[in-house]
């Protein structure tokens, strides 16, 4: 009996018969007539793409080639780049020739795309003109980087209230800096950093790492060009350099700390943040209305109101009565017995006196919140003690802090590289007024850690000269 089956191989249709023998097997014999001859199976071709990113050839993905993030990257939300590929005959229309390694290019990023612009240009961030895509494939946007996203949210919601007591001055770090940020690369690179050591310093050993190396890496690619811009200072921009030399400061502070690190100079030499001072104090001199105008002259104006606050503090009987002004005379007299030279007697004196300025300006916010010198300071509570409140004190602004340090000259900067004695007893006493912003992350330990440095480069007869600050911070040597 013949029966009839359909066999399918491939997409093909073949038709047999069936032959059954009495008590043998059944078998398949070809109808001849119906039969078609069979073809293997040929896979749908398609063009191989050789010029796709380096994402999808290492995913071994098809590309679709799109520009500046392909649509497989943009998916995924992936770094996306292109490199030099291999050329084909195609490409070239020649022989084969030795192909050309694949070149790694430097990740697609929100700030890549925001980096300072050309005189005369501005970024596609940084241009209120500017108009988002259509989303066509041609016109697509940077892709984003998860990580200085996560970082700018750390630092608008977190970082920001770590760097004053003040609560105007907090919006002024959380809102205006920010903005800025957006039109000049060194400000946001600026900001990334200090986050990012913000967030090393609350993360465990794993994570801790990660961070230090994204805030070294964003602090380097800043520094550069904050040099460039305050070469070509102007109106425009003296308020993104007054701001971005203020986070420098802080990021110093902030780095974590190495054997014989005095933060003015290190073992290796000067810091790199010491040249910014130069630049700094020329635009507040030259661009002193710009900066009084601009997006930070409420932080301008907090500082100059201190400061003139400390000044007229300091011809006042209260003041004249402080611990703290009768040890710095003291001071001032025996350093002037015992400076090798005039000059650098003089510059010696002139770093005291300003040190003292800052002495009053914390002692000024001190009034300001609410208390009068010589009570409840570090001294005790009665005329002739401590001048100044409990550390971490909303009126203890940075920028009184920073005040001796932007008014350092040059010869006490010498002085401190070559390890001068008298002028590490000088600097032992600034730690008095460091110690009041303690209670902040990136202050913790400087005014312990200054002091031990110190200790070690001391002889027995100057090590007596800083018994003072050593008993204001409550400190004990280690020997």
């Amino acid at each position: 009996m013949l029966l009839q089956i359909e066999l399918f191989r491939g997409r093909r249709l073949e038709l047999a018969s069936v032959r059954a023998e009495p008590n043998g097997p059944v078998c398949l014999m070809p109808e001849q007539s119906a039969a078609v001859p069979y073809e293997p199976r040929v896979r749908k071709g398609h063009r191989k793409v050789r010029t796709g990113c380096i994402t999808c050839k290492r995913r071994k993905v098809k590309c679709d080639e799109g520009k500046p993030v392909c649509a497989n990257c943009l998916k995924y939300g992936v770094q996306c780049g292109y490199g030099e590929h291999r050329l084909t005959h195609r490409d070239r229309g020649t022989a084969p020739s030795t192909p050309t390694a694949l070149a790694v290019p430097a990740p697609v990023s929100v700030l890549d795309s925001i980096s300072e612009p050309t005189p005369g240009a501005s970024s596609e961030y940084g241009n209120p003109s500017f108009q988002p895509s259509d989303g066509s494939a041609g016109d697509l946007p940077p892709a984003l980087n998860s990580t200085h996203l996560e970082l700018l949210h750390n630092f608008t919601t977190l970082t920001c209230h770590t760097l004053s007591g003040d609560p105007m001055m907090r919006n002024v770090w959380r809102l205006n800096v920010p903005q800025v940020g957006f039109r000049h690369d060194y400000v946001m690179r600026s900001v990334l950093a200090l986050s990012a050591l913000h967030m090393s310093f609350f993360s465990a050993d794993r994570r801790r790492d990660s961070y230090l190396r994204v805030a070294r890496s964003e602090h380097g690619a800043a520094l550069p060009q904050i040099a460039r811009a305050l070469g070509r200072a102007t109106a425009d921009n003296c308020s993104a350099l007054y701001i971005s030399a203020s986070l420098t400061f802080i990021y110093a502070w902030a780095t974590p700390r190495q054997p014989g690190d005095l933060f003015l100079v290190g073992s290796l030499g000067t810091g790199d943040w010491v040249s910014l001072l130069r630049g700094v104090r020329s635009i507040i001199e030259t661009w002193r209305a710009e900066l009084l105008r601009g997006p930070f002259s409420t932080m301008f104006q907090s500082g100059v109101r201190y400061l003139a606050g400390a000044a007229e503090l300091r011809s006042t009987p209260d003041w004249l009565a402080t611990a703290e002004h009768a040890q710095l005379v003291h001071l001032a007299a025996l350093v002037a017995q015992a400076a090798a030279t005039r000059e650098d007697a003089e510059a010696l004196r002139r770093s005291i006196d300003d040190l003292e300025d800052s002495f009053c300006a914390l002692a000024a916010g001190g009034r300001g919140a609410g208390a009068s010198p010589g009570t409840g300071g570090a001294g005790g509570g009665s005329p002739g003690g401590g001048a100044l409140r409990n550390p971490g004190a909303p009126w203890a602004l940075t920028s009184n802090v920073y005040s001796w340090l932007l008014k350092m000259g040059e010869p006490f900067i010498e002085m401190l590289k070559r390890r001068d004695p008298l002028a590490l007893v000088i600097f032992a006493h600034f730690c008095v007024v460091l110690n009041s912003l303690e209670n902040w992350w990136w202050m913790q330990g400087w005014s312990t850690h200054l002091l031990q440095e110190i200790w070690d480069l001391l002889d027995e007869e100057h090590r007596v000269w800083i018994r003072w600050p050593i008993e204001e911070i409550g400190w004990r040597p280690k020997r």
